[in-house]
């Protein structure tokens, strides 16, 4: 069974005072993207208050959504790989192209060929940017939207839990994760 990265990104890619210190695009890597969708849908379905938008976004979630996250979670194998950026030591370059370089040539490395990514709607030139990268190092690049490709939530809920521990030292769901993350830096 091929293994597929599902890839969600945290931060901003400013550098100004108001701008956030990390920039991370976080890798959920899974043998059956089934089992991701299957966790997402199960705890939307369970959702009070879906304010009409189909899907979960960590950032806007309750406790409870989080916490009946971490505990589907904990029930499957993910493992996840985190590429992290502290842009206070690198000063002016592209955050996001800088590490979706990286996690190329990592993905290379350890032959996993299809990444799912979340699109730019509004910077299809930068979308076409990211597709040729992927097209030079014969990857498999799917670029889909989160609300039709729900293995990409559950991505987003890794992506914030870590941001969150990075920038603010927040632990409280990062730490039920944390032994299947693996940190390139």
């Amino acid at each position: 069974m091929e293994k597929i990265a599902y890839i969600d990104e945290s931060g901003d890619t400013g550098y100004t005072k108001k701008s956030t210190r990390y920039f991370i695009l976080t890798a959920v890597i899974v043998d059956d993207a089934f089992m991701l969708r299957r966790i997402a849908k199960n705890v939307y379905k369970h959702k009070k208050d879906k304010k009409g938008v189909n899907m979960l976004h960590a950032y806007n979630e309750s406790d409870k959504v989080k916490n009946r996250l971490v505990e589907e979670i904990e029930q499957v194998k993910i493992e996840c790989v985190v590429f992290t950026l502290d842009k206070s030591k690198i000063y002016k370059k592209d955050p996001y192209m800088h590490l979706l370089e990286k996690l190329v040539k990592y993905f290379k490395e350890i032959s996993i060929n299809h990444i799912v990514l979340a699109k730019i709607d509004t910077r299809k030139s930068y979308n076409n940017k990211i597709k040729d990268l992927f097209i030079v190092n014969n990857l498999k690049l799917t670029l889909t939207d989160p609300c039709l490709e729900k293995s990409l939530q559950i991505a987003d809920f890794y992506s914030w839990c870590i941001f969150s521990y990075l920038e603010s030292d927040s632990d409280e769901y990062f730490n039920f994760l944390k032994e299947n993350i693996v940190f390139i830096r």
